[in-house]
């Protein structure tokens, strides 16, 4: 991991370290209502405390068990951590007809041939699907969570995550939409 000024977010790392992942348990076990799980990847603040920002997969405890990609913002002090942020990173499941199905962590084949094909043309990074969630309407939406590497030297080729929107039209043709990198504390 690259070294960042002290109370800056670092660059997300897709590498969860055993003591990354012993935070982000320890502050998510005792949550009711949502289950918080499989850590994709985090990034870490430094200061008095050190703070965590991890995108992680949420499922709801009800009936429908809905499924989403959650961002976890974590303080540790003294080993002791606790969630102080959590939000859900949009399009936000709903599993009603018309709405955003749950997430698919990994996304299924076809998805991933429709996001290949969506980004055939773009040059500069590489992106690796980690999950989808599709919306149908006439035709397709669909919303997919990626790593993306950039295709560039170091310092400068450090892997981010990001939402890529696409939509398939009703005869098929897919067009891409979006490209929104997901940071510790929001979009961009």
């Amino acid at each position: 991991m690259s070294k960042t000024l002290e109370g800056a977010w670092s660059p997300w790392n897709f590498e969860i370290s055993d003591s990354a992942r012993k935070v982000f348990e320890d502050a998510v076990e005792s949550i009711i209502g949502v289950t918080y799980s499989n850590p994709f990847c985090y990034a870490q603040r430094s200061s008095a405390e050190d703070n965590f920002s991890f995108l992680c997969k949420a499922v709801t405890a009800d009936e429908a068990g809905t499924t989403n990609l959650a961002r976890v913002n974590i303080s540790s002090l003294s080993g002791n951590s606790q969630v102080f942020q959590i939000e859900f990173i949009p399009p936000q499941a709903t599993n009603i007809p018309g709405g955003w199905s749950s997430w698919r962590f990994p996304a299924t084949e076809d998805e991933n041939k429709i996001l290949e094909e969506a980004l055939d043309d773009l040059i500069g990074v590489e992106y690796d699907s980690l999950g989808a969630t599709s919306q149908v309407v006439a035709g397709a939406n669909y919303a997919f969570f990626a790593k993306g590497d950039p295709v560039l030297p170091p310092p400068n080729n450090v892997p981010f995550p990001a939402i890529i929107s696409v939509t398939r039209s009703a005869g098929g043709q897919i067009e891409l939409g979006n490209i929104k990198r997901i940071t510790p504390a929001g979009m961009e």
